[in-house]
């Protein structure tokens, strides 16, 4: 009797689960015409289901796929720029802003964007700009073999003057190849290793511009409020003193600067919205920590542009008053033309520094970063031989003896 029971009960058992796996069976293939199957028993969604010889994948709903997308989107971020330790979620977001994929070993090259134009306007923009480069070597070389070669030429002002236009030469010519060949090809490529040694000699010369435009302010203040103690307070001793410093300083402070922007990690993306290897389009695709790298930017910053630049102003409040002493208005008129190239060139200069490095970057665009750039990398550079020597009789005059003997 008990043994009937149990047969029984087994046979209806067996029975149940045979209308189980037919009810499955209906409703899963009625779920696979519509695409609305959800998880069978628990099971993954990525798990195939056969029936027979056929195999249904399911599909998911609009709601379940944009959670699971949204879930592997987090993970796949967790795991930018890293091994896979557990991330925050502002570390998260940070580093999905610095575009960096898992891969952890540095780029090779970065590709520079150049000046965004349209392609006809390139050709003409090369020749432009060449045309520019070629006067910025011809007429600050120009203004070296003058003040080498003529002996009346040789005193502080043009000794400073002749340092300025050899700075003037290298500053662009570190710039200008990157800038004329990404008017000509469509893919400006830089290693990594030129990249970093563009960035240390441009800043390294803009900020020695900064210091020796500071000590041709201080020769001028000492040469109009102090004119009996000139040749004693600027020999030809310190002269070469504050060349020398002036070159020197900003080398040991820059390489500094170069050293933390070297040792950061760039993977992942790698392209630099620039035509040159500048700071911020820099550390826009770093991977690691910038913070103290921005902060170095700032302190040196305000070391080389806005102390100079306070100096500079301190220094022709001075001297404007002294001119306003002068009684007759033929010396005021000399006094004032011997400072007023040194002035249109100190605000330009400056001025376009100032906005770049000083200004907060949030409100400005990139076209207007790069046009900034072209300011002090390339306007003012050609523009110095043409200030100095139009608005300077005794240069004037060497060119003339000079440009005599050579015909």
């Amino acid at each position: 009797m008990a043994a009937g029971e149990i047969s029984l009960f087994a046979r209806g058992a067996l029975l149940q689960q045979a209308r189980d796996w037919g009810g499955l069976l209906g409703r899963d293939q009625e779920r696979s015409t519509t695409g609305t199957t959800r998880n069978w028993g628990g099971l993954p969604r990525a798990q195939q289901h056969f029936y027979g010889s056929e195999a249904v994948e399911p599909t998911l709903t609009a709601e379940e796929g944009q959670r699971d997308r949204g879930g592997l989107q987090v993970n796949d971020a967790a795991q930018l720029c890293g091994s896979g330790a557990r991330t925050t979620g502002q570390q998260i977001i940070a580093m999905s802003n610095a575009d960096c994929s898992g891969n952890t070993t540095n780029v090779a090259e970065f590709l520079l964007t150049g000046l965004q134009v349209v392609p006809q306007m390139r050709p003409f923009l090369f020749l432009i700009f060449m045309t520019m480069y070629l006067l910025i070597v011809s007429g600050n070389g120009l203004i070296i073999l003058t003040v080498y070669m003529e002996v009346n030429l040789r005193s502080p002002m043009y000794f400073f003057l002749g340092n300025l236009s050899l700075l003037d030469i290298c500053a662009t010519s570190n710039v200008m190849p990157t800038l004329l060949s990404g008017l000509l090809t469509d893919s400006n490529v830089i290693s990594f290793c030129k990249c970093m040694i563009q960035y240390f000699f441009f800043t390294w010369m803009a900020s020695a511009e900064c210091l020796l435009l500071t000590v041709m302010a201080y020769d001028r203040y000492v040469a109009i409020c102090y004119p009996l103690h000139y040749r004693r307070l600027m020999d030809r001793r310190r002269c070469i003193q504050f060349a020398l410093g002036s070159w020197m300083t900003s080398f040991i402070l820059m390489a500094y600067a170069h050293s933390l922007v070297s040792t950061a990690e760039f993977f992942g993306i790698n392209e630099l919205d620039h035509f040159f290897c500048d700071l911020e389009p820099l550390l826009k695709v770093a991977c690691s920590d910038t913070a103290l790298i921005r902060l170095v930017d700032f302190i040196l910053s305000a070391g080389v542009v806005s102390l100079p630049f306070t100096c500079i102003v301190i220094s022709y409040l001075y001297i404007i008053s002294a001119i306003l002493k002068i009684k007759s208005n033929k010396g005021r008129s000399t006094a004032f033309s011997t400072c007023s190239a040194h002035l249109a060139v100190v605000s330009t200069f400056f001025g376009s520094l100032i906005i770049m490095y000083m200004v907060p970057t949030a409100g400005q665009s990139l076209n207007t970063n790069k046009a900034l750039s072209l300011l002090y990398t390339v306007a003012t550079p050609m523009t110095n031989p043409f200030i100095y020597a139009l608005r300077n009789k005794a240069i004037m005059e060497a060119f003339r003896k000079h440009l005599k003997k050579m015909l």
